[in-house]
């Protein structure tokens, strides 16, 4: 009886380490894709959340960030100012401390009314970088830098809206008196009036509002015209009524 062995020959062997050289490789470079999108998910993360606590700190305070007031770089110590505050802890934006942390922060004073918060983090890789500045809402990437962009809150101190009664006597030019807030943004006061009285049985046929401000309060008065033959411009309060009111809005930022 004649006994035969079979094994693989050369270019089989060849085959077969081949694929598995091909499925190693699809594997690490996968392994690589997925690790690099986890590293980029990351790091926006990270940058998104020193974004959002930038902006409940600019609400808590006076619609000012962090450091704004840093005359020679504002806003250059807003993340250690934040952290410092509460608003996260070194470990929710990965870094070792506060002090040494890779991301600089600056905001241009030189528009008060809603100056843009910039954080920027260069991590030395073209491509990370790339992939982040794609997730993030607003950034633009230089290099392996990334540069967030953050619009300030507006409303600097809220707004106001109410009705006043004007108080005034015959002949006055009184109206309505409304002090101007504290605001250290564009501060813009709206008035009009609401309510109008009428003189016995005439009608108001027209009215203009005058504008008597000071450095620290606004002021409003009506002149109406009335529908008595020759009743030119008249102070509004000779209607003998205390129904002269205005509607009032005022906004900050």
């Amino acid at each position: 009886m004649k006994n035969s062995a079979h094994g693989f020959t050369l270019v089989e062997m060849l085959l077969v380490i081949g694929i598995l050289v091909s499925m190693a490789a699809f594997s690490a470079q996968r392994y690589l894709n997925d690790y690099q999108l986890e590293k980029a998910q990351t790091y926006a993360t990270d940058m998104m959340t020193i974004a959002n606590a930038a902006v409940s700190h600019s609400y808590d305070n006076d619609y000012k960030w962090s450091d704004e007031s840093n005359a020679g770089d504002p806003c250059s110590g807003l993340v250690e100012n934040l952290g410092g505050s509460g608003y996260y802890d070194e470990q929710a934006i990965n870094i070792e401390s506060y002090a040494e942390s890779e991301y600089t922060t600056s905001c241009d004073i030189s528009t008060p009314t809603a100056p843009v918060l910039k954080i920027t983090k260069d991590f030395g890789d073209v491509e990370l970088a790339k992939i982040i500045e794609g997730m993030l809402p607003a950034a633009s990437v230089t290099g392996s830098e990334v540069t967030m962009y953050v619009l300030k809150p507006r409303g600097g101190g809220g707004s106001e809206v109410g009705v006043i009664e004007a108080d005034d006597a015959i002949g006055s030019k009184t109206g309505i008196v409304v002090d101007m807030p504290e605001c250290g943004s564009e501060l813009k006061f709206f008035a009009q009036p609401s309510e109008i009285c009428s003189p016995d049985e005439f009608g108001v046929e027209s009215y203009r509002v005058r504008v008597s401000d000071t450095a620290t309060q606004w002021g409003r008065y009506l002149e109406v015209k009335s529908t008595r033959f020759l009743a030119d411009y008249i102070n509004v309060s000779s209607c003998g009524s205390g129904d002269i009111k205005f509607t009032y809005a005022i906004t900050c930022g």
